[in-house]
């Protein structure tokens, strides 16, 4: 019994240090993964709020460790290889994920941010998981222009990733 216990903690520990292990955000490290997944995606600079109830697991029991989607409404700029288009809003919906367990929360994105959003039969899509969001803190002079040789190459350089691991 004392062996089984034994291994049992060693497996759920094992899983929780593996569900927690992140990177620092980079979006060009994650532009790259999706590009090599073949997600399709397009990169906007806005925020979102949230236009209905978000449910909260800390209160239902039954949400926790189970994916939810919260209807939000995206303010912000679409980034092509040429630059940011027009301002313009969208309805959006932001996809909380999990990790063997680990899940993300929501929460509004009130300070502009690089968002990879996706487009399905049913709209705009931000997906959420518990190693930070698709999305990256704007620094839009220097973030912006990286963004725009990935967009235009459809893949990020090694020299872009390591420049954003350094700075950030």
């Amino acid at each position: 019994m004392r062996k089984f216990t034994q291994i049992t903690l060693l497996l759920v520990m094992g899983t929780s240090v593996q569900a927690t292990t992140c990177e620092l955000p980079n979006i060009a490290r994650d532009f790259n993964l999706f590009a090599e997944e073949g997600v399709e995606f397009d990169v906007f600079l806005g925020t979102y709020e949230a236009t209905g109830p978000v449910p909260d697991p800390n209160k239902d029991e039954s949400l926790l460790g189970k994916e939810y989607t919260v209807d939000a409404r995206f303010a912000g700029r679409m980034l092509t290889p040429d630059g940011l288009l027009d301002e313009e809003e969208l309805p959006l919906s932001v996809q909380i994920k999990c990790r063997a367990g680990w899940c993300a929360g929501y929460g509004d994105i009130e300070i502009a941010d690089f968002l990879f959003l996706r487009k399905s039969e049913t709209g705009w899509v931000h997906d959420v998981g518990p190693c930070f969001g698709l999305d990256a803190p704007a620094e839009p002079e220097i973030v912006t222009p990286i963004l725009q040789r990935c967009l235009e190459n459809k893949i990020c350089s090694d020299e872009d990733v390591t420049f954003l691991d350094e700075f950030g």
